[in-house]
């Protein structure tokens, strides 16, 4: 999926909608395979429920140049289901949504302090948003609790 950017660019995936405000630069939105969730680790703060999707923002014209820092910062809406928000209950903890830092190999959770994140209300609609100005090169994107 691309897009040569003036100004601001949306990118739409099945699960999830991107906004990237201009970077100073022509970026695009690729998609990678998702990895089983099984080989993925847990934490005390995180445990995937179901994975999003595996993305990467890259420079147009050059895919193997990821880019990790964002000024001004990207905004993420990622569409959530009945169930994520009953197996999370089913573990005693809220509905989160992060990304896996391959590097460090921790799950990052967005937070409302440091990513803005807010979780719609089922009667508005069904999705959760987040604003970030860095992360690891390809992160996967999961619900979790």
């Amino acid at each position: 999926m691309a897009q040569r950017p003036q100004g601001e660019t949306h990118f739409d995936f099945p699960e999830l909608t991107i906004r990237i405000p201009d970077q100073g630069q022509w970026v695009r939105v690729i998609e990678k395979p998702l990895p089983d969730i099984k080989n993925l680790p847990a934490d005390e703060n995180f445990t995937p429920i179901r994975l999003i999707t595996n993305i990467a923002i890259v420079d147009y014209d050059d895919s193997e140049i990821i880019l990790t820092s964002f000024n001004p910062p990207v905004e993420i809406y990622a569409r959530y289901i009945v169930h994520d928000v009953f197996e999370s209950a089913r573990r005693q903890r809220s509905l989160k949504l992060a990304y896996f830092d391959e590097e460090k190999q921790v799950w990052v959770v967005f937070t409302p302090e440091y990513h803005n994140y807010r979780l719609l209300p089922p009667s508005i609609n069904l999705v959760g948003s987040a604003q970030f100005d860095s992360w690891g090169g390809d992160p996967v994107i999961a619900w979790g609790g």
